[in-house]
């Protein structure tokens, strides 16, 4: 097995400072060049393009730009980027310090978990070391760039995982996410050009400025370069985060090489990310990237891996996920608000009629009608997504010969 790492490599102070006086050597086309062309795609889910986020708020004509570093991580059994504000928040800075760099930005914020106490006030005790050495405030490294980092702590909704809606929240509003165009890009926060990325896309940054984007390519697969953190957990107990590359290894490697499950017949179904399409032991052959996934219906999303063995009962893990999505709703359009809440009802009322098997049939097909309307109407994409597990059991069951 390769154990080439990225993001669990560690490196010095001095590396920090030498890649951030490198960072303020180029040209900021130069550094958005070189992020294009490591293909390094955004790790907080929707695996969009970084060099051409980066890009485009460059392109921006503004005063003030912003720099926004997403550490909510409010999605069900993610932990990876607490991992990282604790394994190496250096590499968080270092990411930030050149994206405000390559884009002409001069104000960052990390909107962190309000659980990461911990982690929160070893960032504040960085940032002042970081100021101390002059990579961080004013003229930073005696050059003409200037930029400043502030924590903000998160109001603990899942919603604000997506974009506009963290802006919505940085700005004291609701967070509701905004319909698009203008982009976050264009018209972001307080309606300025800002950059948001993931922390362990963040982190990814300061490999690739130091070693090159061919370096990052020799890592993963065409169209999912690099390595991703998984969050490993078995029957609801944390097994531990554990980085791999793309397209190296199946679920069924990462369920007997990481999970140690040597009898893969004991699994009942993974959960790659918690609105992905559920995996059962005929799909485990399949590799753990991006292409691989969208070719089986499956989502990556943020690195969460839910295994389940067969002495857990589906349908409620799945009731326990919407009750997730219930809460979570920010409660805008009609469709979540109200859906959401009808299905996890329906969910409770087939647990309850589980041995009368013409009303749990009458309940499926009143679930997949509430999971279509969800799915199409919905404002944004939790409405949308928070069903795709349900329907993917829904759709399994419809086909199944018993």
């Amino acid at each position: 097995m390769n154990n080439r790492k990225i993001l669990t490599q560690q490196y010095s102070f001095e590396f920090s400072k030498s890649v951030i006086k490198k960072a303020t050597e180029l040209d900021s086309k130069k550094i958005v060049k070189l992020i294009t062309e490591a293909e390094l795609l955004g790790r907080g889910g929707a695996y969009f393009p970084t060099g051409l986020k980066w890009d485009s708020v460059l392109q921006q004509k503004a005063e003030q730009k912003y720099i926004v570093c997403n550490a909510e991580e409010g999605e069900p059994a993610t932990y990876k980027d607490r991992f990282l504000l604790n394994f190496s928040p250096y590499k968080i800075l270092d990411g930030m310090i050149i994206a405000s760099i390559a884009t002409g930005s001069s104000k960052g914020f990390i909107y962190i978990n309000h659980k990461y106490k911990t982690e929160k006030e070893k960032l504040k005790r960085l940032i002042h070391i970081y100021r101390k050495n002059n990579l961080l405030g004013k003229n930073l490294l005696n050059t003409q760039y200037s930029f400043e980092i502030e924590i903000i702590e998160s109001n603990g909704r899942y919603i604000t995982g997506e974009e506009t809606s963290l802006i919505n929240t940085l700005e004291g509003t609701r967070p509701i996410p905004r319909l698009k165009p203008p982009y976050p890009t264009q018209q972001g926060l307080f309606n300025l050009p800002t950059v948001i990325n993931n922390v362990e896309t963040l982190c990814c940054v300061p490999h690739i400025l130091y070693h090159g984007a061919e370096w990052f390519k020799s890592f993963g697969v065409k169209g999912s370069y690099g390595t991703k953190l998984i969050c490993l957990t078995i029957d609801d107990k944390p097994k531990g985060v554990y980085e791999i590359e793309f397209g190296k290894v199946s679920i069924k490697d990462i369920l007997s090489i990481y999970g140690k499950l040597k009898n893969i017949k004991k699994i009942f179904y993974v959960l790659p990310s918690a609105t992905s399409e559920i995996i059962f032991p005929d799909k485990f052959s399949v590799k753990y990237d991006i292409q691989s996934f969208k070719k089986n219906n499956l989502t990556i999303g943020t690195g969460g891996f839910i295994v389940y063995t067969k002495k857990q009962n589906i349908i409620k893990k799945l009731c326990e996920l919407m009750k997730f999505f219930v809460e979570e709703s920010c409660g805008y359009c009609v469709p979540c608000r109200i859906g959401t809440q009808r299905i996890y009802e329906t969910l409770l009322t087939i647990i309850q009629q589980n041995n009368n098997l013409k009303e749990v049939k009458k309940r499926i097909i009143e679930l997949e009608e509430l999971c279509v309307t969800l799915n199409l109407t919905s404002r944004c994409l939790l409405g949308k997504s928070c069903v795709t597990p349900l329907m993917s059991l829904i759709n399994r069951f419809k086909h199944a010969k018993n």
